[in-house]
Parts: C-alpha cells; sequence; structure tokens
C-alpha cells in the first residue's frame, strides 16, 4: 500500500503497527487487516470523488455505500475458476472410468468407492450453482456498524472526519421552508441530509421530508426511493393514500440499475408472488423488472453521488411541473451516472 504521508509503496513488513515504516506516521486503514480493502489513500479518492472535487457535501451514507462498492462488487462478480474446472472435470473423468473398470471387473467394492467423488460432483456442482443464484449479497460491514468501524478510526488517526461528511442524524425533522414550490420525499435520510447539507432547500425553495405524513400541502412530490420491491411500490401508494397530489417518480427505477454500468447492486430474499402481482398491476415495470426483482435484487438511492442527486431536483425544479409532459420528461431524467471506482 502507499502511504497517506509521504507516499511511499510499504510493504507488509513495513507497515506494523498502522505506522508507515518509513516516515514512521500512522494511517487509518491497511487493505490487508478490514473487510472493504480500504486505505487511506482509497479513502481520500472516494471523498474526492464524492464531494465533486470538495465542491459538495456529502452524507454518511453516501460515504458508506462508496466504501462498500468495491467488495460488494467482487462479491456478486465471483465465479468458479478456470482451475477449479479442471479439477472437478478431472474427477468426473477419473471417477467415471473407475466406476466403468469395476463394474467390468466384477468389483463391487471398487465401483462403490468411485462412485463417491462421481456423486460429490454431480450433486454439488448444481447446488453450487442453485446457492450461488439465490444467496444473498451485501456489504461485509453492516450501515449500522460503518460508523464504529471505519470512521471511528478514521477521526482516531486524523482527529476530524473525511472533509465534506455530514453524519446521517442531521435529520432530526423535516426541512420545509416558508413557501415551498415542491417536496422531495425519500425513506433514506441520507439522501436528505445531502440535499440539505448543499443548501438544496434554501437554493430552490424546496421541502425535504422522509414520511408522508409530514408533506406540506398543495406541491408536488419528488420522490427519491430504492429500487427494490418496496421502494417501488411507493409512487403507487403515495398515490392512492393522496389523491390529486402530482407525484413524479425519480427512482430509483430497476431498469435504470440494470443497464447503468457501475450500478451497485444487492441481493436479499426472494420476493414473493403476491408482491410481484401488485407490482405487475401498476403497469410500470417489465417483466424483464420484475423478474430482476423476484430475485431479490436491489439497489439504494444513498449509493448515488451528491452531483447526481442535486441535478435530478434543480432539473425538476427548472420545468416547473407543469402538466403531465413535464412530469414524463422529468421521470426520464433517471439516475442513469454511477462513480466507476
Amino acid at each position: 500500500m502507499i502511504c497517506p504521508h509521504c507516499n511511499t509503496s510499504l510493504k507488509r513488513k513495513e507497515r506494523g503497527g498502522s505506522r508507515c515504516g518509513k516516515c514512521r506516521r500512522p494511517f487509518a486503514f491497511d487493505p490487508k487487516d478490514n473487510p472493504l480493502k480500504l486505505h487511506d489513500v482509497l479513502v481520500r479518492k472516494l471523498v474526492d470523488k464524492l464531494s465533486d472535487g470538495g465542491k459538495l457535501r456529502f452524507s454518511t451514507t453516501q460515504f458508506y455505500y462508496a466504501a462498500v462498492r468495491k467488495t460488494v462488487r467482487e462479491a456478486s462478480g465471483a465465479g468458479i475458476s478456470v482451475v477449479a474446472v479442471v479439477v472437478l472435470l478431472g474427477v468426473l473423468a477419473c471417477g467415471g472410468l473407475g466406476v466403468v473398470q469395476g463394474i467390468q471387473e466384477g468389483q463391487l467394492e471398487g465401483v462403490a468407492i468411485y462412485m463417491i467423488p462421481v456423486l460429490a460432483v454431480v450433486v454439488g456442482v448444481p447446488l453450487w450453482i442453485y446457492h450461488r443464484r439465490w444467496r444473498p449479497i451485501e456489504p461485509k460491514v453492516r450501515r449500522a456498524n460503518f460508523q464504529a468501524d471505519v470512521l471511528r478510526r478514521w477521526l482516531g488517526v486524523y482527529h476530524s472526519d473525511p472533509p465534506g461528511l455530514v453524519e446521517d442524524a442531521g435529520y432530526l425533522r423535516p426541512v420545509v421552508p416558508p413557501e415551498p414550490t415542491l417536496a422531495v420525499l425519500s425513506p433514506d435520510k441520507g439522501v436528505l441530509v445531502c440535499l440539505a447539507a448543499n443548501g438544496v432547500p434554501q437554493r430552490l425553495g424546496v421541502a425535504l421530508v422522509s414520511r408522508p405524513a409530514d408533506l406540506p400541502a398543495g406541491v408536488p412530490v419528488l420522490l427519491m426511493h430504492d429500487a427494490s420491491a418496496i421502494g417501488c411500490l411507493l409512487a403507487a401508494q403515495l398515490r392512492v393514500a393522496q389523491p390529486g397530489r402530482r407525484v413524479i417518480d425519480a427512482g430509483l427505477r430497476p431498469r435504470h440499475v440494470m443497464s447503468a454500468k457501475g450500478a451497485l447492486m444487492l441481493r436479499a430474499a426472494p420476493v414473493k408472488e403476491p408482491q410481484l402481482a401488485v407490482l405487475r398491476a401498476t403497469g410500470e415495470f417489465t417483466e424483464k423488472e420484475l423478474a430482476w426483482l423476484a430475485r431479490g435484487w436491489w439497489s439504494p438511492v444513498g449509493a448515488l453521488r451528491p452531483a447526481v442527486l442535486i441535478a435530478k431536483v434543480e432539473a425538476t425544479v427548472s420545468r416547473a411541473l407543469a402538466g403531465d409532459s413535464a412530469r414524463r420528461e422529468a421521470e426520464k431524467v433517471g439516475f442513469m451516472t454511477w462513480p466507476a471506482g
């Protein structure tokens, strides 16, 4: 790894005790010692991306998803290696030959012995494939533990949070300017913290709420939610609960995530058919999207960079939300820009 202070490339033996063996200054993270494979130089690069070169502030949630992205991508993409395939084929071939020879020679005991590895491959490989198809994919560090496992370590070394970071706890109640033109509704408080920290309510006259009950009366709603079965139902539920209210579903939509390079995709338990039937009845999702959701795939809106979130709100407000055509145009501006790192 590279020392964040003197830029020396350090071997494992040169960075014992979380100190650089050259300049003797401490660092927060060794990629060999933490489940997210973080190191201080990488953290600074993540901060630079999130803050758009120091121009924007970001929430703890956004920093969390940026930090876990690499290991999640590795976990979701990990497959069986070429070496493993060769070994399995070799075991199957040898076992098969042994079984055939045992049958020909009438050695039932030999047949039974050779059948063991053959059955292990024949039964084990399909089970492994099934498990891989449906296994959960989630960050190695839970969101609830991120403060203690990562941020506290950084604070202990550098005596301050990463520059631009704003704690999610900063959202304590709805932010409602005197005469709002629009309300942003998001169950993910990290989204609201980001918008508030970057002055969006004051600059654009936008209210920020996490619950429908807190929506100011008489203004359109820009809904920002996870690309998940629960998140995708929010717009329909809100329109039923508050008839006459203009609701702009900004996503995340499954199709935006499925087609976007670098999108953070997680997987939970498969979605049951009754919930899928409700989604299908809305007429807003393709069968391909429903199949993606059915397998438990989802993507958090909190993983999007501040610049993307702010641009979406700015674009919606600038259209003045006049009529259905404006609503359709606003919905076309999906969250398609994901960090590449």
